[in-house]
């Protein structure tokens, strides 16, 4: 009988104590949306959208197209981020990162740093892909600037495809305290 009786004391105790820690309020999700500019043969170059969620894992995309009468160009590229090191005002992130470009016409497709040993062509569709260290400085959320240097495949399919170095840069404002401060 009195094992019973401790058996339903402990049963009330686990559920009073599990009631009490579901009722705690969880964290707020750190979630920032930036816009800014980029550029970068592997990641895309143009304007930029980058979601950074839990201040640890981030998704950029940046994509620009360029069009006339008698030519078409468009470069778009998405990069994940994920951040190894976060100090105040500066950030080391690794990343991977993948590019395409399509052009037609007169544009040439020169994306990023492409040296003059891959023939360049008139039209035609690239792939680029490549991964790397990304260095974030800012003092805010309010204005980053964005260096990233790796190691990329350019010309990916292409019979004169290469790698050697890639590099990309940004330039990135907050959407979060924008907002913000026209909701006071």
């Amino acid at each position: 009988m009195k094992t019973k009786m401790n058996v339903k004391t402990l049963l009330l105790g686990l559920l009073i104590g599990t009631a009490g820690i579901a009722q705690e309020e969880a964290p707020p999700v750190k979630t920032y949306h930036r816009l800014g500019l980029h550029a970068g043969g592997t990641t895309g170059t143009g304007f930029s959208y980058k979601l950074s969620h839990k201040d640890k894992y981030q998704v950029q995309i940046a994509a620009i197209p360029f069009a006339s009468a008698g030519s078409q160009y468009i470069n778009a590229g998405v990069t994940l981020f994920r951040k190894v090191v976060n100090t105040r005002g500066f950030d080391i992130l690794g990343y991977v990162g993948g590019n395409y470009s399509y052009s037609s016409g007169a544009v040439r497709s020169v994306d990023g740093f492409v040296p003059p040993v891959i023939p360049l062509r008139d039209s035609g569709t690239r792939y680029n892909s490549s991964f790397g260290l990304a260095f974030e400085v800012g003092t805010s959320e309010l204005f980053k600037f964005c260096f990233q240097g790796g190691y990329g495949i350019y010309a990916i399919g292409n019979p004169a495809w290469q790698t050697y170095a890639s590099f990309g840069i940004g330039l990135e404002f907050g959407l979060n305290q924008i907002l913000s401060s026209n909701d006071k």
